[in-house]
């Protein structure tokens, strides 16, 4: 740790700032993915547990329907 030196790690930082760029925005669409896929799984479970179960069956349904989602994605 004696080497350390701010310097060279922000020398390092700046050239490869577009490697970290692409690669935030890799994760941050990973990220939206899961959002929407869990969210959309969510939607159709509460549809599909409100028609076939009632006011329990809805409850049931989006818990189901989160977890079938984000397993999809």
């Amino acid at each position: 740790m004696l080497d350390f030196n701010m310097k060279d790690v922000f020398s390092a930082l700046w050239k490869t700032k577009e490697f970290m760029l692409f690669r935030f925005l890799i994760y941050f669409g990973i990220t939206i993915g899961y959002i929407i896929g869990t969210g959309v799984g969510a939607g159709v479970g509460w549809s599909v547990g409100s028609v076939a179960g009632g006011e329990d069956g809805s409850a049931t349904g989006l818990f189901y329907g989160m977890l079938g989602g984000f397993g999809i994605v």
